[in-house]
């Protein structure tokens, strides 16, 4: 059995594996538990090893190169065309191992653990940006059903309800002006003036690193990406004059 493109249908707890020779013709069909992956390509000779490119390839195409194979990853909408008569898991497979014999096909890079980790980091700030966001307009809309008109931005946003809280309002009910209190502590809103923060940093990729601004506790509050020829200390004070910035900006 002479495997030159192995193609690989990556399912929850099956993979589907399809062989093809240097004619073409498939010649190994396998179905392997997820687990088992891994030991498979281990004793194999040194093939193409194709794979859509979705959760989790990044780790099994790396695994790929340090055995000696050639891993290309591929968008569903290269080997689609190439799927024969009824989908199913193996057919997909064959398909995936046959387009990427194609000249013609755009493959996707294989990201290394510092380039995932700045890429989680950026997922992580992103999720922490909407829930703020969704915070800000749900309590806008609480206030609004109140007679309370509140300006956008969340520096107007987390003025008024330090207002609210501190002088109270005739037309909030006392459940109300506890919600409104409770809203101004969320860790998801800038912490008041002069609070502790801390500062931390990755060991960065090639290129760049990234400078997290965490509160007294641990969470984080911004990111900050510098280069990464840009010394740690100048780094942590771009990052902080940032912060000063973003709570000294109106809107």
């Amino acid at each position: 059995m002479d495997i030159k493109v192995l193609g690989i249908d990556l399912g929850k707890a099956v993979r589907s594996h399809a062989g093809l020779d240097k004619a073409g013709a498939v010649v190994f069909r396998k179905r392997l538990q997820r687990h088992r992956l891994l030991d498979f390509l281990i004793p194999l000779p040194p093939c193409l090893v194709a794979m859509e490119a979705c959760g989790g390839v990044h780790h099994i195409g790396r695994f790929c190169l340090e055995k000696g194979h050639e891993p290309r990853l591929m968008s569903p909408l290269y080997f689609r065309p190439y799927v024969k008569v009824y989908k199913n898991d193996d057919r997909d497979a064959e398909a995936i191992a046959e387009a990427a014999t194609r000249p013609t096909v755009s493959f996707v890079a294989i990201k290394s653990e510092e380039q995932l980790d700045l890429q989680a980091l950026h997922r992580a700030r992103e999720r922490l940006v909407s829930d703020r966001t969704r915070l800000i307009n749900q309590g806008r809309g609480f206030l609004m059903e109140r007679g309370i008109r509140v300006g956008t931005g969340r520096h107007v946003f987390q003025k008024e309800l330090a207002r609210l809280a501190a002088e109270g309002a005739s037309d909030l009910s006392t459940r109300m002006r506890l919600l409104v209190t409770d809203i101004q502590r969320r860790p998801a809103l800038p912490l008041r003036k002069g609070a502790r923060r801390l500062i931390g940093r990755t060991n960065g990729g090639m290129n760049t690193k990234l400078h997290a601004i965490c509160d007294s506790e641990g969470r984080p509050i911004d990111l900050f990406v510098m280069a990464a020829q840009v010394s740690d200390y100048i780094g942590a004070r771009a990052a902080r004059w940032s912060v000063k910035r973003q709570m000294a900006t109106p809107g």
